[in-house]
Protein backbone atom coordinates (compact mmCIF):
# COMPACT_ATOMS: atom_id res chain seq x y z
CA UNK A 1 0.00 0.00 0.00
CA UNK A 2 1.09 3.44 -1.06
CA UNK A 3 1.11 5.68 1.87
CA UNK A 4 0.62 9.45 1.96
CA UNK A 5 4.05 10.22 3.00
CA UNK A 6 5.45 7.37 0.38
CA UNK A 7 3.78 9.63 -2.45
CA UNK A 8 4.23 13.33 -1.30
CA UNK A 9 5.48 15.59 -3.79
CA UNK A 10 9.12 15.97 -3.74
CA UNK A 11 9.48 18.25 -6.12
CA UNK A 12 7.46 20.32 -8.95
CA UNK A 13 9.52 21.88 -11.07
CA UNK A 14 10.66 22.18 -15.14
CA UNK A 15 13.44 20.03 -16.33
CA UNK A 16 15.05 19.19 -20.03
CA UNK A 17 12.70 16.66 -21.41
CA UNK A 18 15.78 15.02 -22.90
CA UNK A 19 16.63 14.04 -19.06
CA UNK A 20 13.09 12.00 -18.88
CA UNK A 21 12.17 8.63 -20.15
CA UNK A 22 9.13 6.72 -21.22
CA UNK A 23 7.86 3.48 -19.00
CA UNK A 24 9.01 0.69 -20.19
CA UNK A 25 6.10 -1.04 -18.42
CA UNK A 26 3.30 1.25 -19.71
CA UNK A 27 0.23 -0.36 -19.61
CA UNK A 28 -1.36 2.49 -21.86
CA UNK A 29 -1.73 2.00 -25.94
CA UNK A 30 -1.60 5.50 -27.74
CA UNK A 31 -2.71 4.77 -31.22
CA UNK A 32 -2.70 7.48 -34.24
CA UNK A 33 -5.88 9.22 -33.16
CA UNK A 34 -4.83 9.25 -29.43
CA UNK A 35 -1.60 10.90 -30.49
CA UNK A 36 -3.09 13.30 -32.89
CA UNK A 37 -5.26 14.71 -30.58
CA UNK A 38 -3.14 15.37 -27.80
CA UNK A 39 -0.81 17.28 -30.16
CA UNK A 40 -3.80 19.28 -31.22
CA UNK A 41 -4.11 19.98 -27.40
CA UNK A 42 -0.46 20.21 -26.46
CA UNK A 43 -0.74 22.92 -29.95
CA UNK A 44 -3.58 24.96 -28.95
CA UNK A 45 -3.22 24.85 -24.73
CA UNK A 46 0.76 24.71 -24.70
CA UNK A 47 1.07 21.97 -21.29
CA UNK A 48 -1.18 22.65 -18.77
CA UNK A 49 -0.67 19.78 -15.92
CA UNK A 50 2.74 18.32 -15.37
CA UNK A 51 4.43 14.65 -16.05
CA UNK A 52 4.16 12.87 -13.27
CA UNK A 53 8.15 11.45 -12.66
CA UNK A 54 10.09 9.30 -10.74
CA UNK A 55 12.57 10.43 -8.23
CA UNK A 56 15.60 9.61 -9.38
CA UNK A 57 15.20 7.88 -12.11
CA UNK A 58 13.44 10.62 -14.60
CA UNK A 59 10.93 7.62 -15.85
CA UNK A 60 7.32 8.66 -16.18
CA UNK A 61 4.66 7.47 -14.57
CA UNK A 62 2.16 9.17 -15.79
CA UNK A 63 1.93 11.29 -18.97
CA UNK A 64 4.06 8.57 -21.60
CA UNK A 65 1.24 9.92 -24.27
CA UNK A 66 1.71 13.65 -23.49
CA UNK A 67 5.73 12.91 -23.37
CA UNK A 68 6.10 11.32 -26.91
CA UNK A 69 3.89 13.72 -28.55
CA UNK A 70 5.96 16.71 -26.49
CA UNK A 71 8.77 15.16 -28.18
CA UNK A 72 7.00 14.94 -31.61
CA UNK A 73 6.24 19.12 -31.15
CA UNK A 74 9.90 19.66 -30.49
CA UNK A 75 8.89 20.48 -26.56
CA UNK A 76 12.56 21.13 -24.45
CA UNK A 77 11.34 21.49 -21.48
CA UNK A 78 8.79 20.28 -19.60
CA UNK A 79 6.92 20.65 -16.39
CA UNK A 80 6.93 17.51 -13.87
CA UNK A 81 5.45 16.64 -10.96
CA UNK A 82 8.04 14.62 -9.10
CA UNK A 83 7.70 12.05 -6.57
CA UNK A 84 9.80 9.38 -4.78
CA UNK A 85 8.78 5.81 -5.47
CA UNK A 86 9.99 2.27 -5.32
CA UNK A 87 9.75 0.24 -8.90
CA UNK A 88 6.60 -1.25 -7.14
CA UNK A 89 4.70 1.88 -5.93
CA UNK A 90 6.01 3.96 -9.22
CA UNK A 91 4.24 0.65 -11.39
CA UNK A 92 1.08 0.96 -8.99
CA UNK A 93 0.46 4.34 -9.18
CA UNK A 94 0.92 4.22 -13.12
CA UNK A 95 -1.96 1.84 -13.38
CA UNK A 96 -3.81 3.40 -10.82
CA UNK A 97 -3.99 6.71 -12.59
CA UNK A 98 -5.06 5.21 -15.88
CA UNK A 99 -7.36 3.41 -14.56
CA UNK A 100 -9.47 5.63 -12.51
CA UNK A 101 -9.11 7.90 -15.78
CA UNK A 102 -10.68 5.08 -17.03
CA UNK A 103 -13.65 4.50 -14.79
CA UNK A 104 -14.96 8.45 -15.89
CA UNK A 105 -18.14 8.87 -17.58
CA UNK A 106 -19.44 11.66 -19.76
CA UNK A 107 -22.61 13.52 -19.26
CA UNK A 108 -23.38 13.51 -22.56
CA UNK A 109 -25.93 16.49 -22.52
CA UNK A 110 -23.65 18.94 -20.77
CA UNK A 111 -20.90 17.42 -23.04
CA UNK A 112 -23.14 18.32 -26.18
CA UNK A 113 -23.98 21.57 -24.64
CA UNK A 114 -20.52 22.66 -24.31
CA UNK A 115 -19.48 21.40 -27.89
CA UNK A 116 -22.76 23.00 -29.51
CA UNK A 117 -21.37 26.41 -27.95
CA UNK A 118 -17.81 25.77 -29.04
CA UNK A 119 -18.32 25.91 -32.55
CA UNK A 120 -18.66 29.47 -33.62
CA UNK A 121 -15.71 30.26 -31.38
CA UNK A 122 -11.73 30.55 -32.46
CA UNK A 123 -11.34 27.37 -30.63
CA UNK A 124 -10.14 24.33 -32.91
CA UNK A 125 -12.73 21.52 -32.64
CA UNK A 126 -10.06 19.07 -33.94
CA UNK A 127 -7.76 19.25 -30.72
CA UNK A 128 -10.92 18.93 -28.72
CA UNK A 129 -10.40 14.22 -29.48
CA UNK A 130 -14.17 14.28 -30.98
CA UNK A 131 -14.81 13.40 -35.04
CA UNK A 132 -17.44 15.52 -36.75
CA UNK A 133 -19.75 13.04 -36.69
CA UNK A 134 -19.65 12.00 -32.98
CA UNK A 135 -20.11 15.90 -32.23
CA UNK A 136 -23.27 15.86 -34.85
CA UNK A 137 -24.44 12.67 -32.46
CA UNK A 138 -24.48 14.54 -29.44
CA UNK A 139 -26.04 17.32 -31.01
CA UNK A 140 -28.86 15.50 -32.14
CA UNK A 141 -29.14 14.31 -28.58
CA UNK A 142 -30.06 17.70 -26.81
CA UNK A 143 -32.93 18.33 -29.78
CA UNK A 144 -36.29 17.66 -28.62
CA UNK A 145 -39.16 15.60 -29.92
CA UNK A 146 -41.04 16.89 -32.58
CA UNK A 147 -44.22 18.45 -30.91
CA UNK A 148 -47.60 16.80 -32.27
CA UNK A 149 -50.09 19.10 -34.01
CA UNK A 150 -53.77 19.97 -32.73
CA UNK A 151 -56.16 21.94 -33.42
CA UNK A 152 -54.57 25.19 -32.67
CA UNK A 153 -51.29 24.19 -33.95
CA UNK A 154 -47.81 24.88 -32.87
CA UNK A 155 -45.36 28.33 -33.60
CA UNK A 156 -41.98 27.32 -34.53
CA UNK A 157 -40.16 25.82 -31.65
CA UNK A 158 -36.41 26.98 -30.98
CA UNK A 159 -33.60 24.55 -28.88
CA UNK A 160 -32.49 26.72 -26.13
CA UNK A 161 -29.72 25.03 -23.69
CA UNK A 162 -27.54 26.47 -20.86
CA UNK A 163 -25.59 24.66 -18.04
CA UNK A 164 -26.56 25.45 -14.41
CA UNK A 165 -25.08 24.80 -11.05
CA UNK A 166 -27.13 22.17 -8.64
CA UNK A 167 -28.55 25.29 -6.57
CA UNK A 168 -29.57 27.14 -9.68
CA UNK A 169 -31.60 24.07 -10.99
CA UNK A 170 -32.91 23.97 -7.68
CA UNK A 171 -34.54 27.57 -7.74
CA UNK A 172 -35.71 27.29 -11.42
CA UNK A 173 -37.51 23.56 -10.59
CA UNK A 174 -38.93 25.92 -7.99
CA UNK A 175 -40.26 28.61 -10.14
CA UNK A 176 -41.52 26.73 -12.46
CA UNK A 177 -43.79 24.15 -10.15
CA UNK A 178 -45.22 27.49 -8.17
CA UNK A 179 -46.17 28.40 -12.17
CA UNK A 180 -47.88 24.89 -12.71
CA UNK A 181 -49.50 25.12 -8.97
CA UNK A 182 -50.72 29.13 -10.21
CA UNK A 183 -52.27 27.72 -13.72
CA UNK A 184 -53.66 24.48 -11.79
CA UNK A 185 -51.87 22.77 -14.12
CA UNK A 186 -49.52 19.75 -13.54
CA UNK A 187 -49.03 18.69 -17.25
CA UNK A 188 -47.74 22.52 -18.20
CA UNK A 189 -44.32 21.66 -20.15
CA UNK A 190 -41.09 23.15 -18.94
CA UNK A 191 -41.18 25.32 -21.76
CA UNK A 192 -44.35 27.13 -20.99
CA UNK A 193 -43.90 27.30 -17.47
CA UNK A 194 -40.20 29.32 -17.79
CA UNK A 195 -42.12 31.51 -20.39
CA UNK A 196 -44.72 32.48 -17.58
CA UNK A 197 -41.21 33.17 -15.32
CA UNK A 198 -39.90 35.25 -17.34
CA UNK A 199 -42.94 36.95 -18.55
CA UNK A 200 -43.61 37.66 -15.07
CA UNK A 201 -40.20 39.46 -14.48
CA UNK A 202 -40.48 41.11 -17.96
CA UNK A 203 -43.71 42.57 -16.93
CA UNK A 204 -42.34 44.01 -13.10
CA UNK A 205 -41.60 47.70 -13.16
CA UNK A 206 -37.82 47.98 -13.93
Amino acid sequence: MINQSASSLDKFRKVPIDSLSLDPANTRKHGERNMDAIKGSLAQFGQVEPLVVQKGTGRIIGGNGRFSAMKTLGFTEVAIYEVELDATQAAALGIALNRTAELAEWDEHILGTLLGGLQDTPIDMTTLGFTDQEISNLMAKLDPPAPKPDSEGFGERQMVSFVVNAEQADVIKLAMDRVRRAFNDKTMSDGDALEHVATGYLDSPE
